[in-house]
């Protein structure tokens, strides 16, 4: 038997949204878990920045989960350092993908799929942007 040890984005967003909705003590108690555990495992490493998955399903899946920490980091239910670290994941994030894009002549802005490139190296002079 083998076991994948892999964590991807996609199944962590939607389980978190699931577990706040639901609330109550083990459910609070599982987000917490579960935001600690993205902190650790989905993030760029020695940044508060989650990986991104790519253009496509994967990158949308990230926004997903970003979406929830978002709401993680204000829910009052939640531990202040917990709230803290997903407040932290959410706006490291978001930074990460302003400090990387790339401004075009014409006002276009275009950002990187993964929030550690810039969208520079990620779509270089002349290549086909996802839309």
């Amino acid at each position: 038997v083998v076991v994948e040890d892999t964590a991807y984005t996609y199944n962590q967003g939607p389980v978190l949204g699931a577990l706040l909705e639901l609330g109550g003590e083990a459910n609070l108690a599982r987000a917490a878990v579960l935001v600690d555990a993205v902190s650790k495992r989905l993030t760029v490493p020695g940044r508060p920045v989650i990986r991104g998955e790519g253009g496509g399903d994967g990158g949308l899946f990230t926004g997903i989960l970003v979406r929830y920490l978002a709401l993680a980091a204000r829910d009052e239910r939640l531990p202040s350092g917990l709230r803290a670290t997903a407040r932290s994941l959410v706006t490291g994030t978001a930074e990460a993908f302003w400090a990387g894009r790339t401004e075009k002549d014409n006002g276009t802005v275009v950002f990187s799929p993964q929030p550690h490139r810039p969208a520079g190296e990620a779509y270089p002079a002349g290549a086909a942007v996802e839309l």
